[in-house]
């Protein structure tokens, strides 16, 4: 029940045979007037039909290898919970606190998005952020916990380059300078009211009390 066209030409003095690809005869009549016009100019009509199926071969295989490469491109929240589970499970308290951290200040901005796809600019808004709470150690702090895992991220080939590899973090909140003041017996007060409502891990809530009840830095 099927029916297939063949074109007759001659090249170089020789009879060749066109299977044509058109499914039907107007199809096929266009077809065969473009071979027609291609031999007329001096073209081979069988080299030109392997060549439109090596494009079109050639056109799948990008696309396969296109489609692959979207579908390796993980997210900063892949990224962030595959650092978790190799690297911040060894800290003494399984990686919590930076967990706590990230999921308030740095996935909500930027998880979603792929990690190559995460430029300088969006780990600055996350840092600028931060110092507009007024708490510039913390910047700097999240600054190097955030190159950590982009680091992670180098090592196993998962992007080429770390996105914040240019900032510094001299230059994030002025330079860090040592403080003389005092919590008064108000601000302790106040302390004591709010710490149970900041989600902290009850180690760290431990320690602001031993902290501040022996004088002792961290």
């Amino acid at each position: 029940g099927a029916i297939t066209f063949r074109y007759k030409c001659r090249i170089d003095g020789k009879v060749r045979w066109i299977t044509l690809n058109a499914p039907g005869l107007a199809a096929a009549r266009k077809e065969r007037d473009d071979y027609k016009l291609l031999v007329k100019e001096g073209g081979d009509p069988g080299a030109e039909k392997a060549l439109a199926k090596e494009r079109i071969r050639k056109k799948q295989l990008d696309e396969q290898e296109e489609l692959a490469k979207q579908q390796a491109r993980i997210t900063v929240n892949d990224l962030f919970e595959r650092w978790h589970s190799v690297d911040l499970k060894n800290h003494k308290d399984g990686g919590q606190e930076i967990r706590r951290k990230f999921e308030k200040d740095v996935l909500p901005v930027i998880g979603g998005m792929a990690v190559a796809d995460v430029r300088k600019g969006h780990i600055s808004g996350i840092i600028d952020a931060i110092l507009a709470r007024g708490v510039n150690r913390m910047a700097k702090m999240m600054l190097a916990l955030i190159r950590q895992m982009f680091r992670f991220a180098v090592d196993r080939d998962l992007i080429e380059f770390e996105p914040s590899a240019s900032l510094k973090k001299s230059k994030i909140g002025g330079k860090t300078v040592e403080r003389e003041r005092v919590l008064s017996e108000t601000e302790i007060r106040e302390l004591a009211r709010q710490l149970p409502e900041a989600n902290l891990l009850w180690s760290t809530e431990c320690a602001i009390w031993i902290m501040l009840s022996t004088c002792c830095r961290v």
